[in-house]
């Protein structure tokens, strides 16, 4: 039981009190007045005061009437007097009761604006938890093309490499029979080697300053180990970067170089593969390659169409690596800072 209610209950039990003490006094006001009435019929107080036998009885019977009138008195007042307490205590119970309602009334809006929130809240987790598996669900499936892709690409370097291999082995060869060739032939190879060496150092010099395969685009999946911006504990490990740029956007080449391969990947689209000595660059996610396999192309050459998503607004995302020979690299630690 609240405060307010223990007050309520005593007010109720002082008033029901005091009406009984107002009830009492009424009725023995009644009586003494009924009292008086009778011995008023029966002879008139100036009578009972003249037919005393003695004056010292005339005096008392004087005093009596003095007495009684007073009493009669005290006592109207008292009973007024009772009357306005028990008023006063009434009202007073009146607000008390007033304030109970008012109280309780606002205990019921509470109730039910927390029953509300609590059912706002039930819908909200319930729909979390029906966001989180079908973020869950494409996770998995992101995974699963990112896998896709990864397992691809390392394939194709690994062509990539064991061709390289071939061709510096092949040079070799050449380079011992070099006394059977004319001295043109010779300089003809050294220069080739000077040039693939060149543009290695020349790729590695400008690193942290290379352009973006994307003419403007933001990074929306980072190198390596990534946390999941909603999913708890969940991580991701990117091979490569993703860039997510307007529609219509197309891939360009980051740095001169020239076409070693060029592949479909189901599921993600194409993929080109550019040398650039040493060092390569793979752009995937393509509809459309503008270059074919064996041709130079120039920095920020233009190399094919990147796919439009069309679940995410008709974005278009790029999947962009670089390698050395069978090293993968932080792309984000080569392209030029914006």
């Amino acid at each position: 039981m609240t405060n307010l209610e223990n007050r309520i209950l005593g007010l109720n039990e002082e008033i029901l009190g005091m009406e009984l003490g107002y009830k009492q006094a009424k009725e023995e006001y009644v009586d003494l007045i009924h009292h008086a009435y009778v011995k008023n019929n029966s002879y008139s107080r100036l009578m009972f005061v003249l037919s005393a036998s003695s004056f010292q009885e005339t005096y008392r019977r004087f005093n009596y009437i003095q007495q009684f009138a007073t009493l009669r008195k005290k006592q109207a007042e008292e009973i007024d007097q009772s009357k306005r307490e028990l008023l006063d205590k009434r009202e007073v119970l009146k607000q008390t009761q007033k304030e109970s309602r008012k109280l309780l009334s606002e205990r019921e809006r509470e109730q039910s604006r927390l029953i509300n929130e609590k059912d706002k809240q039930n819908k909200l987790v319930a729909s979390l938890q029906k966001r989180e598996k079908e973020l869950k669900k494409d996770l998995a499936e992101q995974q699963k093309k990112a896998a896709q892709l990864d397992q691809k690409i390392q394939s194709m370097i690994a062509q990539e490499a064991k061709a390289e291999a071939e061709r510096k082995k092949k040079q070799q060869a050449k380079s011992k029979q070099s006394k059977k060739t004319n001295a043109a032939s010779n300089k003809k190879k050294t220069a080739a080697a000077t040039t693939d060496s060149d543009l290695t150092a020349r790729f590695v010099k400008n690193k942290g300053l290379l352009m973006w395969p994307v003419q403007n685009g933001t990074i929306t999946g980072h190198f390596g180990n990534q946390t999941h911006p909603v999913l708890k504990n969940v991580t991701t490990n990117n091979k490569g970067i993703y860039i997510t740029a307007p529609k219509g956007s197309e891939a360009r080449c980051v740095y001169q170089g020239e076409v070693t391969q060029r592949f479909s990947i189901p599921g993600n689209n194409n993929a080109v593969i550019v040398r650039h000595g040493n060092y390569l660059t793979v752009y995937a996610n393509l509809t459309d390659i503008y270059v074919k396999v064996g041709s130079k192309v120039a920095r920020g050459q233009k190399i094919g169409k990147i796919f439009e998503d069309s679940d995410n607004k008709n974005k278009a995302t790029i999947f962009f690596q670089i390698w050395k020979e069978k090293d993968l690299q932080n792309p984000e630690k080569w392209i030029k800072r914006k």
